[in-house]
């Protein structure tokens, strides 16, 4: 509510409005035009001329008592003589010398008489409301009506989720990636066998999911459950596997994505030769594979010295044992020179022969880890400085700080800065809610 006061303006004809709760908002004839029809509806007539005049001569009484010590809530605000009364106001606050503001709630004629409420909202507002609830609600939601289990299945509220160590029963994770997923963290999660019922097997025939980015570390699936659901997905980018138990099946299904580009299979069992050969030949696009401590044996290594792509630029080969000989290494980095960052840790077979080729052939290289490699000579290693964009070298067991020295040309260089490998991985660091950088939603 706005009350103009200026002495110089009293000449002015005002209005003033009557409300429902029987407050009175005043006007002066610069706000308002009472020839419109808008003014008219609303119910505006204008001042009384005596009632004007007494107003009018209050206006000093106002001024001079600006701060009005005496006006309290729900009292009448003009009291210096005025007969009319503005009732059920606060306490008015003064924004100029000339304007003062009062503050009372006015409901809108259009909210009071509409029949606006859930039924009626918009289906672009119910999805924005969806958006902040977990997904838990979500099914809860949508067992209310027809129309709210269209809105609680929309594909754009299932584009994230975060199923991490949960027990999922039958058909549970097939009828949640129907619903278009595209990013699933399911690190350590159990899933009961089979993956789906006859019923539901049936009803998926043909069915392919969106899914780009899989987390499935740690996972406690069956490899024939594995291979059926790696068999619905054809549009992977970043895979993860790390400590799950594989077939050549499942080699067979990883190998249909031919644009993926992130393939972690850390720790991983049931690897064959023929199967890790099909995913070699086919993901030609791959820029990171970890393949540490698989448990392969000689035939795979040689699939993996002389069939994976040269564009790779990170890999984690570590854990060969005595499988990795130097001349393996040296045909790898011959073939792949847009290496960045390799990991032969505990390849207990390599030697000092292999350095001059990676610091010839691997000009782009920033981070080489030869942890527990004992047959290379520490003083060997000082030669990799001789690269450019060389930072860091993880040498445990092989080289420490303490054998550093003043001139030595590695003393810039980040030694031993990490314990495990990041080649790959999914979730780095303390953010276990994330894969590959994308926040997933529970």
């Amino acid at each position: 509510m706005f009350l103009r006061m200026n002495e110089e303006e009293d000449d002015e004809e005002s209005y003033y409005c009557h409300s429902s709760d029987s407050s009175i908002r005043f006007f002066t004839a610069e706000d308002v035009n009472f020839n419109s029809q808008e003014i008219k509806d609303l119910g505006v007539v204008p001042l009384r001329p005596d009632v004007h005049a007494t107003l009018s001569g209050s206006i000093p009484a106002f001024e001079d008592n600006c701060k009005f010590p005496n006006i309290k809530y729900n009292e009448n605000i003009i009291e210096y003589g005025a007969p009319l009364a503005v009732e059920s106001c606060k306490r008015p606050k003064l924004v100029n010398t000339t304007t003062f503001l009062y503050r009372r709630k006015i409901m809108s004629n259009n909210l009071i008489n509409s029949n606006l409420n859930l039924a009626t909202l918009p289906d672009e507002v119910l999805l924005d409301i969806g958006r902040f609830l977990p997904y838990k609600n979500l099914c809860y939601l949508s067992e209310v009506s027809r129309r709210l289990y269209t809105v609680a299945t929309d594909e754009s509220l299932w584009q994230r989720i975060d199923l991490a160590y949960k027990k999922l029963q039958t058909d549970w994770l097939m009828n949640i990636l129907r619903r278009g997923v595209r990013v699933a963290r399911l690190t350590g999660v159990e899933i009961y066998s089979p993956l789906m019922s006859p019923t539901l097997a049936i009803e998926l025939i043909g069915f392919q999911s969106k899914l780009e980015f899989v987390d499935l570390s740690e996972a406690v699936i069956a490899p024939k459950d594995l291979e059926l659901l790696l068999s619905k997905c054809r549009l992977l980018r970043k895979l993860s596997l790390e400590a799950c138990e594989l077939s050549e099946g499942v080699c067979k299904e990883i190998a249909y994505n031919s644009n993926l580009d992130t393939l972690n299979l850390c720790m991983c069992t049931g690897i064959t030769a023929s199967g890790l050969s099909k995913i070699l030949i086919s993901c030609q696009y791959l820029d990171s594979l970890n393949i540490a401590w698989a448990s392969l044996d000689r035939a795979s290594v040689y699939e993996i010295i002389h069939h994976v792509t040269p564009k790779i630029r990170k890999l984690n080969i570590s854990g060969l044992r005595q499988d990795l000989t130097d001349k393996d290494l040296i045909k790898l980095v011959k073939r792949c020179t847009d290496l960045v960052e390799l990991d032969v840790s505990d390849c207990v077979e390599l030697t000092n022969a292999v350095i001059k080729p990676i610091v010839c052939n691997l000009t782009k290289l920033r981070s080489l880890s030869v942890s527990r490699c004992y047959k290379m000579n520490p003083a060997s290693l000082s030669e990799l400085s001789s690269l450019r964009n060389f930072s860091r070298l993880i040498a445990f067991r092989v080289i420490t700080s303490d054998m550093l020295t003043r001139d030595s040309p590695l003393k810039n260089l980040k030694l031993n800065k990490e314990f495990l490998s990041t080649i790959a991985r999914p979730t780095v660091g303390t953010k276990k809610t994330t894969v590959w950088g994308i926040k997933c939603k529970e």
